[in-house]
């Protein structure tokens, strides 16, 4: 004869169910190689599927972890590329004005008193150039560091997705997985043979 115990999941342990609640998924079976008296049959029945649905949470979990890290990935390429662009666009202004002062140093030279004027003024001008220069410097070093520290997070949301990814490809290979999936195969073939 054999009995059947209806079980769910409730506040963290396992309860008994009503009939009729939902059809079972899984069976638990008791093998030996030792010869024992027969044991009365008996059926254990979880109608929660607590353990699947936890399951589905750990993947759902480790998916949002995954987009996440990608979408963090894509913001920081996008800055590094805004970035990159203004500065080279900073770069091409100081050119610029470069080659516009050097002009003006040439067509000074036409008359000495008042070359030695302007050359004086222009000296002047030189300087705050070069203090404009230095600053220029400080930001470009600025700016490296922040590359720096950029591409570390880029290299870090890589390495964070990367491992996401394995973890996901893990579970997929996982021999509990395997068994999860073949016991929906035999759910599936089970409810068609039985028409519910």
């Amino acid at each position: 004869m054999i009995r059947q115990f209806d079980v769910k999941r409730a506040n963290e342990e396992f309860q008994a169910a009503a009939d009729g609640d939902r059809e079972a998924e899984y069976f638990i079976a008791i093998a030996s190689l030792q010869q024992n008296n027969p044991l009365p049959g008996s059926v254990l029945l979880d109608r929660s599927s607590e353990l699947l649905h936890e399951k589905d949470r750990q993947l759902g979990d480790v998916k949002k972890q995954a987009s996440d890290a990608e979408g963090s990935f894509l913001e920081a390429k996008r800055w590094f590329a805004e970035k990159e662009s203004s500065l080279e666009n900073q770069l091409k202004e100081k050119d610029e004005a470069i080659a516009w002062k050097t002009t003006q140093l040439t067509v000074s030279t036409k008359d000495l008193d008042w070359s030695k004027t302007r050359i004086q003024d222009l000296e002047r001008t030189v300087d705050a150039r070069d203090e404009a220069l230095v600053w220029r410097a400080r930001q470009v070093e600025n700016l490296e560091n922040e590359k720096t520290e950029l591409t570390g997070h880029l290299q870090s949301h890589q390495h964070m997705l990367s491992s996401a990814r394995q973890e996901l490809a893990a579970i997929h290979a996982s021999r509990s997985w395997q068994w999860v999936l073949r016991a929906r195969r035999l759910r599936e073939q089970l409810r068609r043979l039985t028409g519910k």
